[in-house]
């Protein structure tokens, strides 16, 4: 599940491989995506117009608030496990089972791919991280 920035809207994915999006006054806005697998992770961007739907098919596809799909980027190597926006809006990172972590741009381009874990990466929240750190 992920919160609009602005609180106002849910994205959430269920066992049944489809995303909803919701307003916040538990009105029922649209039905996004129907998977061919799992959904794996749903994310806003951070002005709270772009709803990202990530999966075991190997794309990220983005939609808008109106349940419009914007755009499918085809990622071909690998399921979706994780993705997030940069703060300004115009990079999301993506991961999944090949370790690498890619960075696109909104419109579907490639700008670069970052290996070197060894392990699956994975998005951490700031507590855990602060637990790790102390």
């Amino acid at each position: 599940m992920a919160f609009s920035p602005d609180g106002s809207y849910i994205a959430s994915a269920g066992a049944e491989n489809i995303t909803r999006l919701w307003k916040t006054q538990n009105i029922f806005q649209h039905t996004l995506y129907t998977s061919i697998g799992t959904v794996r992770k749903v994310a806003f961007n951070p002005a709270g117009t772009i709803v990202t739907v990530t999966g075991t098919d190997k794309t990220i596809k983005l939609f808008n608030t109106n349940g419009i799909k914007l755009r499918t980027i085809k990622t071909r190597t690998t399921d979706v496990s994780d993705v997030v926006w940069n703060p300004t809006g115009n990079l999301l990172a993506s991961t999944g089972e090949d370790k690498i972590i890619r960075l696109w741009q909104p419109d579907g381009t490639l700008v670069n791919s970052l290996a070197g874990h060894t392990n699956a990466t994975v998005e951490k929240s700031d507590s855990l991280l602060c637990e790790e750190i102390l």
